[in-house]
Formats: structure tokens, sequence, C-alpha cells
């Protein structure tokens, strides 16, 4: 699988959290090269049709279902008989993408067809079910303090990265350039995943790929010429006197006063065209607040 078909895939385990999605399976040649796409909306069997067509997979060794996951229990409710040795292969596969996850597979009627072997022995007796059920609690405590923990932390460098550049994007994407609809496409997508499926890593990923395009797009001899960096430092220039006034004659919200600490660093990194957009965007929002 590709690195984005792998970063989707990633994406749709906080959804899987929620609610079932689907997914298409193709075992592969080698654990790296299993095929598994998963999809809020699209069926199954499309995605296995999907899937079937990824370099390395076996398309006769294929399943496809609902998906749930509880914590890093994926169970995956398999329409289809599974092929032999899919566990031992998924596992591998969700290591290989450092995210291990603990494998269970269902049939359609959700009974259990296989799971982990490292899974609690005692939660298949039935005399130390209280016990065992503690100790899983206490465990499921500690592993959603820990990814909270690392949830807020990758939201807060989104939430920042999506301040500083988010206009700039925008900008570009709002541009004549050949690829300045698919930028401003990947960008609302990027904004979806952090915003809205709550995946702020994946989110954070796909902000550096259109990043990386629109610096390539720039350093092309057929990227058209925009305003020249003086100008662009002027009306930056121009533009902060103007939010500093504002700010020490008390009549700004903290938004533009935040938004003056982002520009100047954005300026001082070399991008006082981003400079610039960051003011005019925080001017807007607080014209709209009133």
């Amino acid at each position: 699988m590709e690195a984005e078909e792998i970063d989707d895939l990633k994406a749709m385990i906080p959804v899987a959290r929620k609610r079932d999605v689907s997914f298409g399976l193709c075992m592969g040649k080698s654990p790296e090269a299993l095929g598994l796409f998963m999809h809020r909306v699209k069926t199954p069997d499309f995605l296995r049709r999907k899937v079937k067509r990824i370099d390395g997979v076996v398309p006769a060794k294929s399943t496809l279902g609902t998906v749930r996951c509880k914590g890093r229990k994926l169970m995956l409710t398999c329409h289809e008989e599974p092929p032999p040795n899919l566990l031992r292969q998924l596992k591998k596969f969700f290591i290989g993408i450092d995210m291990p996850m603990k494998v269970i597979l269902l049939d359609a009627s959700g009974s259990v067809i296989e799971k982990d072997d490292d899974e609690d022995d005692a939660e298949e007796s039935s005399a130390p079910t209280a016990r065992a059920e503690a100790f899983d609690d206490l465990r499921r405590v500690n592993d959603g303090w820990i990814e909270e923990d690392g949830l807020n932390r990758a939201m807060g460098r989104w939430r920042k990265a999506q301040r500083l550049v988010g206009p700039r994007i925008v900008a570009y994407a709002r541009g004549r350039t050949p690829d300045a609809a698919s930028i401003g496409q990947a960008w609302a997508r990027a904004q979806d995943l952090g915003d809205r499926v709550g995946d702020p890593e994946g989110a954070y990923r796909m902000l550096e790929r259109i990043v990386g395009r629109i610096k390539q797009a720039k350093a092309s001899p057929e990227a058209p010429e925009g305003p020249s960096d003086g100008d662009a430092l002027s009306a930056f220039k121009a533009a902060a006197r103007r939010a500093r006034r504002r700010i020490d004659a008390g009549d700004a919200s903290g938004t533009l006063r935040q938004a003056l600490i982002d520009a100047v660093q954005t300026a001082h990194r070399g991008d006082p065209e981003g400079a610039l957009e960051l003011l005019e965007a925080a001017a807007r929002r607080q014209k709209a607040e009133g």
C-alpha cells in the first residue's frame, strides 16, 4: 500500500471506535504487501474490488465485511470465510505500519473465528470473570489516558500548523496555477481529518505534503510570478503597524494579538506573503465577530 493509503487507513481507526465501517482485504505475498481498505460509506464489495488491484496482493485470498475498534482491539466481522493465516499476517502488517493492534476475526453472526493468542486466558474462564474484567477496566483507563494525552499534544501541533500555514495554502488554492484546485481539495481533506475525524497526526502529515507540493511548484520555472518579496514585505510591515496600533489602543481581540505574533514568526522565516495573509485573515475574523 502507498503511504497515503496507509495514512487513510490510520485515519479510519478513530472512526471505527465510534461506529462500524466497511472493509475490503486481500492477503499479500508478505505481511508488508497485505492490502486493507476501510471506509465509512463505501460498500465492502467495492473496497475489496479496489484492494485486489494493489500490487503484491493475492486476489484469491480475500475477505470483506465491517470493522469495529475498541481501544487497541480491532474486530473484523467477515461476511465471507477469511483465508487461512489471515490473523497472523494482519498482526505483522499493523506492527509494520507502527500501529500494533490486537486482531479478532468474527463471522457474520458475531461469533469468534480466531483471535490473538496473547489475549487474557482469564477472559475465557467463567470463574475469575469479575476479576479479569476489573483488570481489563484498569488497563483500558491507563491506555485511554495515554492515548488521550498523546492526542492532545498532536492536536495542539496540528492547530498551530493550521493557524500558521493554513491561510497561505488557502491563498495559493485561490490562485490560477494548474494545481490550485487539487491543492484546495487536499487542504479540505486535511482539515476534515484533523477537525472532524479526529486524526491530527494524519492531518499534519497531509499538511506537510501540501506544503511540499506548493514549494516545488514555486521553485518550477513555469510557475507564474507573484509579487516580489520586497513588495510583500512592505505590505506586511504596513499591516503589522496597523495591527499594533489597534492592539495598543485596546480595541483588538486576543485573536489579532496572537495572529501578529504568528505573522512576525512567519515573516522571519522568509514568507512575508504568508505573514500578510495571517494578519488579513485575523482582521476579517475580528470584523465578522463585530
